[in-house]
């Protein structure tokens, strides 16, 4: 599933080229625009979405941030061994 985004916060910055980014304070405009796109073009909603979905999948997975938490873990308390 393609997806579209306001750059507030994280939110932008976590699609990088996996969905379409707008500007909030034009919010109707570009809103109206970035569906407009997506319905119109059907091979690029399905590459939007499979992006997406292989970056939440790398980036996102429950494993990677057991590995993330894990090693701040490690560098916060050294080994007393």
């Amino acid at each position: 599933m393609a997806a579209i985004a306001t750059d507030v916060g994280c939110d932008g910055e976590a699609l990088e080229g996996a969905g379409i980014v707008i500007d909030p304070r034009n919010l109707g405009g570009q809103l109206r625009l970035a569906l407009k796109i997506l319905v119109e073009n059907p091979d690029l909603r399905r590459s939007l979405g499979e992006k997406a979905h292989r970056r939440v999948v790398t980036r996102y997975s429950l494993q990677r941030n057991i590995d993330q938490v894990t090693a701040l873990y490690e560098q916060l308390a050294p080994s007393k061994y």
